[in-house]
């Protein structure tokens, strides 16, 4: 389960948000060291056990005016069976230097083809139903297939074994800009068939471009350690700092942009300040050991119910 979560943290996050509208034509790249590929693809492919498994994931942005971080745990029995507790804290601050916090606490129940997210709302829990989302979840818990595995090596710029012992490996992993945006583009009409025809405007235009820009002109990489034993993940450890910080740069410089001082200033932000990164856990827990969801949660009101209230 573990391992279809790596795959969907390191690509799939970058192309849900972005694969629905744009189109580019990849460059080739060279392959990596094949002794280091064939000890990725061992970790990648070789099955794991116990299905049983916790994780945490902790996902931090800073700039100067804001702080966030979101922090989960995710467990599951089975691989229809999914649950995730956490929260998402906020931290802004003013000119003054005056700081204002918010604290999102939310849990996400996923079983078969259903899947619930409670959050609270000041003091008020609610919750709404995501059916759709849950093939995604049902995803992200299958064993990996071969032809998963040729896809994610196919995105590879080069991989590097950092350190090994009989029981660990510790992997670099730095992917290709120019390929990740190759599957975007095949990937284009998949991810927009359910959507409404629309005609992309200038400004989205201008800031895929942007994003094209940063994203093959940065490094992404992540530093992946697995357990050689059960072949399960240790940690994981992406960054995505340089990512933000050369698509901020690339629309600072764009010759064509006429940028507030608001705007400009929140880029100057992005492009010198910024800093995202995430980290992955694993967790090692009792055999009978599941998130538990609060029975006060499950009696969340539905968010159709309060919209439906709202109406006159």
């Amino acid at each position: 389960m573990l391992k279809k979560y790596l795959r969907k943290l390191t690509h799939s996050a970058l192309a849900a948000v972005f694969c629905g509208t744009m189109a580019f034509s990849g460059t080739a790249a060279a392959a990596p060291d094949e002794a280091d590929l064939a000890a990725f693809q061992e970790a990648m492919l070789t099955p794991s056990k116990p299905d049983h498994r916790i994780f945490r994931e902790q996902v931090i942005f800073f700039m100067p005016a804001l702080k966030a971080d979101l922090d989960f745990q995710v467990g599951t029995k089975k691989k229809d069976e999914l649950r995730v507790a956490g929260s998402l804290d906020i931290v802004f601050t003013n000119e003054k230097g005056i700081t204002t916090p918010m604290r999102c606490p939310f849990y996400v129940d996923q079983s078969q083809k259903d899947l619930t997210l409670y959050f609270q709302m000041g003091e008020e829990w609610c919750k709404f139903s995501a059916p759709t989302v849950s093939a995604t979840a049902v995803d992200i818990a299958a064993n990996p297939e071969p032809e998963e595995l040729e896809t994610e090596a196919a995105m590879l710029k080069d991989v590097k074994i950092l350190t090994e012992s009989d029981t660990q490996r510790t992997m670099l992993v730095t992917l290709d800009g120019n390929r990740l945006l190759d599957w975007l583009s095949q990937h284009k009409e998949d991810a927009s068939k359910d959507l409404p025809e629309k005609k992309t405007s200038e400004e989205a235009e201008r800031f895929f471009q942007y994003f094209r820009q940063g994203l093959t002109e940065s490094n992404i990489q992540y530093i992946w350690t697995i357990d050689k034993q059960d072949w399960q993940t240790i940690t994981l450890a992406v960054n995505l700092s340089d990512f933000v910080q050369t698509t901020a740069k690339a629309a600072l410089m764009d010759p064509g942009a006429n940028w507030s001082p608001q705007i400009r200033e929140l880029l100057e932000s992005l492009a010198y300040y910024s800093d995202l990164k995430a980290y992955t856990t694993f967790l090692d827990p009792k055999e009978s050991s599941l998130i538990e969801i609060p029975k006060e949660v499950r009696k969340a009101k539905s968010m159709d119910k309060i919209f439906s209230n709202g109406k006159k």
